[in-house]
């Protein structure tokens, strides 16, 4: 589903969402494989963690109608769900390492090997995996400092 302040006429609109005044959603006619974190790159291109095949990919518009159409891996593999982007980067994690790629945004793959920034997250096990939650969420602040969430060791609400 895409949001945003224009709605293409020529996309198959998702009828059922309940949405803010100036804000469409439609339909994307592209399978992805179980998503988990997605990235707007620009207007008609996002990435999106794949977490059925545990990797990174493209989607893109192909034939200018603004509706992404295409489906491509970049080439960055291994995680389970965190995925970031920050000085020319992507970062994907698993729930214990956090990896980066060299990747220029719009390029349609990343241009370098596998790099390990991140190790031993939750070595002990006190907090997620391997008794509690397993994914981990990325975000970069404005000053470029990683932060990775980690959960607890069980859900708080069960």
């Amino acid at each position: 589903m895409m949001a945003g302040p224009s709605c293409n006429e020529h996309a198959l609109l998702l009828a059922e969402a309940k949405l803010e005044e100036n804000f469409c959603a439609h339909v994307i006619p592209i399978e992805i494989n179980r998503p988990r974190t997605i990235l707007s790159v620009k207007k008609d291109e996002f990435l999106v963690f794949q977490r059925g095949s545990n990797e990174v990919m493209r989607v893109s518009d192909t034939n200018g109608d603004d509706i992404p159409d295409q489906i491509e891996s970049v080439g960055a593999k291994g995680g389970n769900h965190g995925m970031a982007y920050n000085n020319g980067f992507i970062y994907i994690s698993s729930d214990s390492t956090v990896w980066r790629w060299k990747y220029d945004l719009g390029d349609s793959a990343v241009s370098s090997e596998r790099e390990t920034v991140v190790i031993n997250i939750d070595k002990d096990g006190r907090g997620g995996a391997p008794n509690g939650h397993t994914t981990r969420t990325l975000i970069f602040d404005n000053i470029g400092r990683l932060y990775i969430s980690v959960g607890s060791a069980g859900n708080v609400d069960s």
